[in-house]
């Protein structure tokens, strides 16, 4: 049974997803491992925007600063050494699913042979549609790919499954806002441009669009005052100490659901990442030192009011799948 719920979980997403702390309040390296104070995951987790998708694609440092009451020098000095430590390897550009006439889901799995998983995740990478995998610890995955029609997900869901030889979890569908942006050829020859790096200076980008700066500025605007772009920035889980988990809440009732939901926003301070966008499930990406504390966050999590069920899960790695949805975007360009 499809799960008709409107749940994005950010390709990404990302949005679930966080990063180990210290207890010292400072940003540092042992041993080859990046480890993130909260100052930092106050700062990432901006830049991804605080709601469910970040759609001011070059989100500016100032604005960060002021939102947290620290200085634009000190964002911007956290965000390049997050970045040159291998951290946050890239900002892509992602396109508003309707704006290809498709819509969005996440698809929860298990392989039935977890020593055969990776040669499963490759064969999913070539389906098309597909846009992300998140590679959990054990046999999960979750799968993030777009569809045309009821039809054409449940036909994408029956191959899925049938490389995996196992029933699907769940599947959650993504909900969209309608684009308010008219795209001409000349936009998707900028996101196209800039789809591997939302932040590239924009003076390389009206070059290779064959335009002025300007009017790269201009459409740019409006593009993401439109929402027909969105920031992903998959997080490099190799580099990072402790471990990034991935909470799904599920709340049946939804006055319920916006009390719990605020309450876990205000109360863990460890979120770096959430998405409470659908009316029954929310997902919190939250940072654990090890798996006792893991445990313990999800019995925090069950006794909050309203909450009927945790599932948690152990990032292990992100993979972006890039062929299709640049296939996409070409066409139009």
């Amino acid at each position: 049974m499809i799960l008709r719920q409107a749940l994005i979980i950010p390709p990404l997403v990302p949005m679930g997803i966080a990063t180990d702390l210290t207890r010292s309040g400072r940003g540092s390296t042992s041993q080859g491992v990046h480890h993130l104070d909260d100052l930092d995951m106050q700062i990432i987790r901006e830049l991804g925007g605080s709601s469910a998708l970040q759609w001011n694609v070059r989100e500016s440092f100032s604005n960060i600063a002021r939102k947290l009451g620290v200085d634009e020098e000190t964002v911007r000095m956290r965000v390049n050494r997050a970045r040159e430590r291998g951290f946050l390897p890239v900002w892509r550009i992602m396109v508003n699913p309707l704006l290809i006439d498709c819509q969005a889901a996440n698809l929860d799995i298990e392989v039935k042979d977890e020593q055969h998983k990776s040669r499963g995740i490759s064969k999913i990478k070539t389906l098309d549609g597909m846009n992300s995998i998140v590679d959990y610890r054990g046999k999960e995955i979750t799968v993030g790919l777009y569809y045309e029609d009821d039809e054409s997900l449940a036909h994408k869901t029956r191959v899925i499954e049938a490389i995996c030889e196992s029933p699907r979890l769940d599947v959650w569908t993504s909900t969209f806002p309608r684009p308010i942006v008219r795209m001409s050829q000349l936009d998707w020859r900028i996101i196209s441009v800039m789809r591997g790096d939302a932040r590239m200076e924009l003076g390389e980008v009206a070059k290779s669009a064959g335009v002025s700066t300007r009017t790269v500025q201009r459409r740019l605007s409006a593009l993401t005052g439109g929402r027909a772009v969105y920031l992903l920035r998959p997080p490099n889980v190799s580099v990072v100490g402790g471990l990034m988990c991935n909470f799904l809440v599920f709340c049946l009732d939804r006055g319920k659901k916006r009390s719990a939901d605020r309450m876990i926003l205000s109360t863990f301070n460890r979120i770096g990442a959430s998405d409470t966008s659908s009316e029954q499930f929310s997902t919190f990406g939250i940072a654990c030192e090890n798996f006792s504390e893991a445990d313990k966050v999800a019995e925090r999590l069950k006794a909050v009011g309203g909450v009927q069920s945790v599932r948690m899960r152990v990032v292990k790695e992100i993979a972006v799948v890039e062929d299709w949805l640049s296939h996409q975007i070409a066409m139009r360009v």
